[in-house]
C-alpha cells in the first residue's frame, strides 16, 4: 500500500514548489521533465539495458511540438502531447528492435550511434530543424488559453505521477519478474517461457515514451529545444540518474534522483572541473551502495 503513496507525494511536493515562488515553479516542472526521461532510463536498466541514446528520445519530444508549432502553426496542448509521443514512441520502437538482437556494450553503442545519427540531422538539416540555433517552443495552450507556469507545474506533476504509478505496477507485474530474469539469466528466463523479444520491446516504447514527453515540458519551460537534448552527454546524464535512482528503494525514486543530479550540477558549476564534482557524487553513491548490500 506504501508504494501508492509515491504519485501523492510527487503531487504534493509539486504542490509546495507553486507556493514557493517563481523561481521554484520553473526548477520543480524542470526536474519533473527531466526526471521522466531518467524514468525511461532507470526501465531500460530493470532489463540490464544501458541505452546511451535516451536522449535521442528526449530531444523527439521537443521538436515534435517544435516543428508543428513552426510549420503548422498550433501551439495546442493536447496535439503536442500526441506528435510527442508518436515520435518518441516510433522511435523506441527501432531502439526495441535493435535490443531484440543485441546486448551488453553492443546494445550501448548501438544506441549511441542511432542517437548521433538523430543529432547530426538536427544540426545539418538547418533549413528544418533550425541548425544549433534549434527551435522556439510555444507558450503551451489548452483550448487556446494560455496555461503558465502553474498549468505547466501541474501537467508535469500529473505525468510524473502517472509514471511512478506505471512504475509501481511494473514492480508488482509478470513484466516486472520477466525484467528481473531478464537481466540476471536471459537464457533461462527464455526457457521458462518468456518472450523476451516482445517485452524489450514494449518496454523500450514505453522509456522512450516516457523521455520524449519529459523533453517535451523541459521544452515547455525553456521555450527552446536543440539537438543538444539528442547529444551523447545529455544521455549520460540520464542514464546515471537512472543508475542513482535503481539505489534508492522508493519508486518515485526517478524524481528524487532527477533532483539530486540537477542540485548537485548546479553546484558544481561553480568550480573550474564541474565534472570531478559530479562524477565524485556518483563514486560516493556506489561506494554507499556496496556497504549497504554487505550488511
Amino acid at each position: 500500500m506504501r508504494g501508492w503513496l509515491s504519485p501523492i507525494a510527487i503531487i504534493t511536493a509539486a504542490t509546495a514548489a507553486y507556493f514557493g515562488g517563481p523561481f521554484l515553479r520553473f526548477a520543480a516542472v524542470y526536474i519533473l521533465g527531466w526526471s521522466l526521461a531518467v524514468f525511461g532510463a532507470w526501465l531500460l536498466l530493470r532489463y540490464g539495458l544501458v541505452n546511451f541514446g535516451i536522449g535521442a528520445s528526449y530531444a523527439l519530444g521537443a521538436y515534435a511540438a517544435g516543428l508543428m508549432y513552426r510549420y503548422l502553426h498550433t501551439a495546442d496542448l493536447a496535439v503536442h502531447l500526441l506528435a510527442a509521443v508518436g515520435a518518441a514512441g516510433a522511435w523506441g520502437a527501432l531502439n526495441g528492435a535493435v535490443g531484440i538482437k543485441t546486448r551488453g556494450i553492443y546494445y550501448s553503442l548501438l544506441s549511441l550511434s542511432l542517437s548521433m545519427v538523430l543529432y547530426g540531422v538536427l544540426v545539418k538539416f538547418y533549413t528544418v530543424t533550425g541548425g544549433s540555433d534549434g527551435l522556439y517552443m510555444p507558450d503551451p495552450r489548452l483550448l487556446g488559453v494560455r496555461i503558465g507556469t502553474a498549468g505547466l507545474l501541474a501537467l508535469a506533476a500529473l505525468l510524473a505521477a502517472a509514471w511512478a504509478a506505471l512504475g509501481e505496477v511494473f514492480g508488482r507485474s509478470y513484466a516486472g519478474h520477466v525484467a528481473a530474469g531478464i537481466k540476471i539469466n536471459e537464457l533461462r528466463t527464455s526457457a521458462l517461457g518468456a518472450d523476451v523479444g516482445r517485452h524489450i520491446l514494449i518496454s523500450s516504447v514505453l522509456a522512450s515514451i516516457a523521455a520524449g514527453l519529459g523533453g517535451l515540458i523541459v521544452g515547455y519551460s525553456t521555450s527552446h529545444v536543440s539537438p543538444d537534448f539528442a547529444y551523447w552527454v545529455t544521455s549520460g546524464k540520464m542514464v546515471v540518474g537512472g543508475l542513482i535512482a535503481s539505489f534508492l528503494p522508493w519508486t518515485w525514486g526517478f524524481v528524487a534522483s532527477a533532483a539530486l543530479y540537477q542540485a548537485v550540477e548546479l553546484y558544481s558549476l561553480q568550480f573550474a572541473y564541474p565534472e570531478l564534482v559530479v562524477g565524485g557524487l556518483l563514486l560516493a553513491i556506489l561506494a554507499a551502495w556496496r556497504l549497504y548490500y554487505r550488511r
